[in-house]
């Protein structure tokens, strides 16, 4: 049997606190005995029901409101018409008070919890955002190395687009904060319970924006060079959305590109980069340039750090420091994130032996060829 859900039917204005109570005294007013203690016994019980899911939510207050048999048929009745949204019919009672209009400056409207769910539900599934129109869907799938100067610039506009998503991305976590957009349900009938019952206050709770620590190590030599001009170009763009960012690039040594991130055309910046990192478009030594981050620069690497390294893998140094220094990275970082070019031709595996030795201390493995697998990064530093 198919299950429905709250979304199959029209919702009824108002919050779920204010129509449960409001629930509650047409049950009165149709003979059903339901006192104070029953309706935070039915609050407690539709903490702990699927919001989303209106059979679960009926059989949560049945449980809890109806204490005979008798009761059970207008209980269901009731149920059908008010929280299916239809007018309930009674000719003793009171006509329901216009609600109050919430002055400036309260916060924002109260919500459905089951809608703010299934809302946080979908955007997690969305969280590989799809950015610009339906014309530009092919844009976002052609490899970096294929792009015109006219396209390059499209593609900048449709970047700033995906960081600007990435750097203000709301976690999962909820977080108690006073004029949030959601109601604290657990809270607030916790509260109730000093008060008989009464709602006196609405506790209120938020999705924070994560702060999480981004250090990007980007591979600058010659066999990645058909991508690491692109991928620089992302990385300064979702610099300019939040600091929280570190950048560094790796040829043969490491070089930190922040301190350089003063100048502010695109195309400037790409020039100094150029003059400052040695070799570039040269020969590669993952190991090393990794080692020399572990050593060099404790002060990136903290338990909240997640760092993401932009390299096709193919080293010319020893694997041995390659795996040291990959074991240490992940001993002291959240996580670590490996975005390699070559992983979008479908005819690849990681059959070098620079990939083969980092790919053990890796949580994700991911490609960067285009701009849609840069999207995808957005799912994977969630925490």
């Amino acid at each position: 049997m198919k299950t429905q859900a709250f979304s199959d039917f029209p919702s009824r204005p108002g919050d779920l606190i204010e129509n449960l109570a409001l629930f509650c005294r047409h049950l009165r007013e149709a003979g059903v005995r339901v006192g104070p203690s029953e309706e935070i016994d039915a609050g407690r019980a539709i903490l702990q029901a699927d919001l989303a899911d209106l059979d679960e939510f009926h059989l949560a207050l049945r449980s809890t409101l109806v204490r005979r048999h008798a009761d059970l048929a207008p209980f269901d009745r009731l149920f059908r018409k008010f929280w299916k949204g239809e007018e309930i019919v009674s000719s003793e009672s009171p006509p329901r008070p216009a609600r109050r209009s919430r002055p400036s400056g309260e916060g924002p409207p109260l919500s459905w919890p089951g809608e703010e769910e299934r809302s946080s539900r979908s955007e997690e599934r969305q969280e590989t955002v799809q950015v610009g129109s339906s014309r530009e869907a092919p844009l976002r799938k052609r490899s970096f190395e294929t792009l015109t100067p006219e396209e390059l610039d499209e593609m900048e506009a449709l970047l700033d687009k995906l960081v600007w998503r990435l750097a203000t991305r709301r976690s999962r976590r909820r977080v108690p904060a006073h004029g949030g957009e959601e109601i604290d349900l657990r809270r607030s009938f916790r509260a109730a319970l000093w008060y008989g019952g009464e709602f006196i206050t609405l506790a209120r709770r938020t999705r924070p924006i994560e702060r999480a620590r981004l250090v990007f190590l980007c591979d600058v030599s010659g066999s990645m060079d058909s991508y690491s001009r692109f991928l620089i170009r992302f990385l300064l763009s979702l610099r300019r959305f939040t600091d929280s960012v570190e950048i560094l690039v790796f040829n043969t040594s490491l070089t930190h590109l922040t301190p350089l991130l003063r100048v502010q055309t695109v195309d400037r910046l790409l020039d100094e980069i150029a003059e400052a990192v040695p070799g570039w478009s040269g020969g590669t030594m993952i190991g090393e340039s990794l080692d020399a981050f572990l050593t060099g620069y404790p002060s990136l690497l903290k338990p909240e750090s997640v760092v993401v390294i932009l390299s096709d893998g193919l080293d010319r140094g020893e694997t041995d420091l390659l795996a040291h220094a990959m074991q240490g990275i992940r001993r002291k970082a959240r996580k670590i994130i490996w975005l390699n070019p070559l992983l979008g031709d479908p005819e690849y595996a990681p059959l070098c032996q620079g990939m083969q030795a980092a790919l053990p201390f890796v949580d994700h493995f991911g490609a960067a060829h285009n701009l849609e697998s840069l999207e995808t990064l957005i799912t994977q530093l969630g925490v």
